[in-house]
């Protein structure tokens, strides 16, 4: 298994050294595997990267080629890695769990894609996986004013998943990235 991060960037210099500084406390053998995409920032991003982290790749694109983009140029980059995590820049890294995801995807070729348990700096739960949406969740997505109002409903919870942890392996219709 080999793991590499690409984390795309645009005018957050304070949240993505955050990040990578995580990436280095809980996986410090992926920091050489890890490859920022700059966006063309104007705070000095890609610099502060290079200058705490040699080891990291930083790629400076010449304008904002919006975040698809960069991120496959990224994970062109690291064409010899068997898996690669696409990490927002305004994400940290709480333990090693990326290297269980890793070997999951390893053993599970079947498995396209693999979306982790996101929490927010509260602790809690940020739903980052759906079922298919259907023509009921124009009423009853994240953010309707039906499912403000009722957040416990049924609709909702079976769109946005909120009656399972997240923290255990399960089938998913989509996830949604950190």
């Amino acid at each position: 298994m080999t793991l590499g991060i690409v984390v795309v960037s645009y005018r957050c210099r304070d949240l993505l050294l955050q990040c990578i500084e995580s990436i280095e406390q809980q996986l410090p053998q992926v920091l050489a595997s890890t490859v920022v995409v700059d966006n063309a920032s104007t705070d000095g991003s890609a610099g502060a990267v290079r200058e705490r982290w040699p080891v990291v790749q930083v790629i400076e694109n010449s304008r904002n080629l919006g975040f698809a983009a960069a991120a496959n140029v990224g994970i062109r980059a690291l064409t010899d890695h068997s898996s690669i995590c696409l990490l927002n820049p305004d994400a940290t890294l709480s333990d090693g769990g990326l290297i269980d995801a890793a070997n999951y995807l390893e053993e599970h070729p079947d498995v396209g894609i693999l979306g982790g348990r996101i929490v927010n700096a509260d602790g809690s739960l940020q739903a980052s996986a759906r079922a298919f949406p259907g023509h009921r969740n124009a009423f009853f997505n994240r953010h309707s004013l039906t499912t403000r109002f009722f957040p416990n409903n049924r609709i909702s919870a079976d769109y946005l998943m909120t009656d399972w942890s997240h923290d255990a392996i399960r089938g998913v219709d989509w996830v949604s990235g950190a």
